[in-house]
């Protein structure tokens, strides 16, 4: 009763998506049949959508290359009732809407099959049309004559990722209002290539096994936005970025006929507001090494909900409590502090940027800069609290006592810029947060612009 009392109150937190649109196979020689997230129906109505899901994802891991294979897009509702995001109170409940999307890919697979029957088709599934893809996947294992044969699939997101995904986690499980049914793992043996792609912490794929740990739980509810950042922001990766990390072997495991690859989150979401309180607030050089120094302990109490030693192709339930070698946690808390310690030294440390003096024309046009924003009423310009004071007073007296203005010289105003505070809290520091113990390695790579969907 316990165990189903926290299932159910877990998983009305959770509400991911996927969306596709229904188009008839071309003649090239690989077919891919894209569905895309919850609320993005029909792909071909998402701007640049299709070839995003084509150059970054099915590209590098299918036989659907660039310029040699049809991408198309299959509809779908991509509904979840009541959510208003979602389609609200008209929409579909989330078993209904999954229910529609199977009888949409299967069609377009029996389309695909009846214009070609040796053409090769590829399966692509996001959130909740991942789940869709699941239950294609488990029909296609029966071997239809109607289908084709040669078939691979690459889902991101995954809700029923076997160890993380949230429907497999509570596989059996139903919300009866929501219609929202734990519809368990993703079949391995069934022959088909999968690449099931997701980001750590995303809270539909890499949900925690142990929720009572309410640091993973915490964790995975403010990240909640990384489930909807494969193409957008990637996760504050660039694109190449991303692509080497999903590349890197480190973040591969192979279980059965699926490739899993979990890319780190570079951030920890649990410690998210408070960067953002210091951002907001301008306190950077306050929170950014108080951050530095509790994020290493953190990732270790927040891996705890997590079970990495099985395999993510193995299904794996939620539970209640951990296995803890309490040596082996002893020994990954003392490290993770010592990490801490050090990168909050190198945050603080991180000495401001030279101010150069201001050359001659340089001080009378920034003099002159001042005297204008005084008579305007603005002194943004002016960061030494005295300047701002005077200016205050300058402007109440202006009338009166012009003479007041002329205090300001081009010496005083060069003193004010050299001495004036400056942030030294931004996340570039050179500190180095090491991963928990079984938790995924994060791949070096050559930057590049961030690349996403406009």
């Amino acid at each position: 009763m316990v165990r189903r009392g926290i299932a159910t109150a877990v998983v009305s937190v959770a509400a991911v998506a996927l969306a596709p649109a229904l188009v008839a196979p071309g003649a090239a020689a690989v077919t891919a049949l894209v569905m895309g997230g919850t609320d993005q129906p029909d792909p071909e109505q998402l701007g640049d959508y299709l070839p995003h899901v084509h150059t970054e994802f099915l590209a590098p891991f299918t036989s659907c290359a660039v310029g040699d294979c049809d991408v198309d897009g299959v509809v779908y509702p991509a509904q979840f009732w009541p959510f208003p995001q979602w389609g609200g109170t008209d929409a579909l409940t989330y078993d209904r809407s999954v229910s529609d999307g199977v009888l949409s890919l299967e069609t377009a697979l029996r389309n695909a099959h009846a214009a070609d029957p040796e053409e090769r088709v590829v399966l692509f599934g996001s959130s909740q049309s991942a789940t869709v893809v699941t239950f294609v996947k488990r029909r296609l294992a029966t071997h239809p004559t109607d289908m084709p044969t040669d078939v691979q699939i690459v889902m991101i997101g995954n809700p029923n990722r076997p160890n993380g995904g949230l429907l497999a986690r509570f596989a059996g499980l139903t919300i009866p209002v929501l219609e929202f049914t734990g519809s368990g793992g993703t079949p391995t043996e069934a022959g088909i290539p999968t690449t099931d792609i997701a980001f750590q912490y995303d809270i539909a794929a890499d949900f925690p096994k142990y929720p009572l740990n309410l640091f993973a739980l915490l964790n995975s509810v403010i990240g909640i936005d990384i489930h909807g950042d494969y193409l957008l922001g990637h996760n504050g990766y660039t694109e190449a970025e991303l692509l080497a990390a999903m590349q890197d072997p480190n973040n591969q495991q192979v279980y059965g006929d699926t490739t899993y690859i979990t890319i780190p989150t570079r951030q920890l979401p649990l410690v998210q507001p408070l960067r953002q309180l210091g951002i907001d607030h301008g306190a950077t050089a306050i929170t950014e090494p108080l951050v530095a120094l509790i994020e290493p302990t953190l990732r270790v109490l927040v891996e705890l909900g997590y079970d990495r030693d099985t395999e993510y192709g193995r299904p794996s339930g939620f539970g209640l409590f951990p296995r803890i070698d309490p040596v082996q946690l002893t020994t990954d808390l003392a490290g993770a502090f010592d990490t801490g310690i050090k990168n909050a030294r190198a945050t603080i440390s991180t000495p401001p940027e030279p101010l150069e003096p201001d050359a001659p024309a340089e001080q009378a046009e920034a003099s002159s800069a001042v005297d204008r924003h005084r008579n305007d009423g603005a002194d943004d310009e002016l960061d030494n609290p005295h300047h701002r004071t005077r200016n205050d007073r300058a402007k109440a007296d202006a009338k009166d006592n012009d003479d007041l203005l002329d205090e300001d010289t081009p010496a005083a105003d060069a003193e004010a810029e050299a001495t004036a505070p400056t942030d030294s809290g931004d996340d570039d520091n050179g500190h180095t947060d090491e991963p928990a113990q079984g938790s995924p390695t994060e791949a070096s790579a050559p930057t590049a612009d961030e690349h996403g969907i406009g």
